[in-house]
């Protein structure tokens, strides 16, 4: 631990962890403060609106955000695209995101990809980390990383029905740094039209339109 240690104080290795958590600017920002049981009794009263996905609803700026993380060097996002943009039960969507080394020396970079919906859904987070992938480059070098979105991604279990569903629309797999740094977005359609009981993996499409084109595309910009 002390060796690791000091390679990355000292520059000969690239720290390469990224946050699990988000850290707030302030304690009253968190979304949940009370969890401690009360008579044995601990209600979940945010519901799926714990972590990363409470600060954005809330519209909270963290002053780290879930997946950040520093390097000895400096990252460009050139480009995201897919090669389908419809998303059907025989798969997920598969990105090709372009990052290019503008720093001085070899680095590391963690990928991330957040899936989002188009139209709000109520109680739903605003977007949820559905993939990441790392990648290296020399300084000046890109680098093309392949991340894929799963099909279950857009999947959401129905309490009263007691099953999966996937709800057929149109959704935006953001690209970035962090939950807080997401710098390109591709848009996709979901084709699922039905519930499905059990565990989400497949589901009966609709007729398939025609797909989106392949966009590469930074239209949504950085938080």
């Amino acid at each position: 631990m002390g060796d690791a240690l000091a390679d990355v104080l000292l520059g000969r290795a690239e720290p390469g962890g990224r946050l699990p958590v988000t850290i707030p600017v302030a304690e009253a920002d968190c979304p949940v403060l009370h969890s401690v049981p009360d008579a044995g009794r601990l209600p979940y009263t945010e519901g799926l609106l714990i972590g990363y996905r409470g600060y954005d609803q809330a519209g909270k700026t963290p002053r780290f955000a879930f997946g950040h993380g520093l390097g000895y060097t400096t990252w460009e996002y050139l480009s995201a695209g897919a090669e389908s943009t419809a998303v059907g039960p025989d798969g997920g969507v598969e990105l090709t995101v372009v990052i290019r080394n503008t720093g001085c020396r070899r680095g590391r970079e963690v990928v991330q990809a957040y899936v989002e919906p188009l139209t709000a859904e109520p109680g739903r987070p605003v977007r949820t980390l559905a993939a990441f992938a790392a990648a290296t480059a020399e300084a000046g070098e890109s680098a093309e990383v392949r991340l894929n979105v799963p099909a279950r991604a857009f999947a959401r279990y129905d309490e009263k029905a007691r099953a999966w569903t996937w709800p057929p629309g149109d959704f935006a797999v953001r690209v970035g740094r962090s939950s807080g740094d997401l710098r390109l977005s591709v848009r996709v359609k979901s084709l699922f039209s039905r519930t499905e009981p059990g565990s989400p993996g497949r589901a009966t499409p609709r007729a398939v339109p025609s797909a989106y084109p392949l966009r590469d595309v930074s239209e949504v910009g950085a938080d």
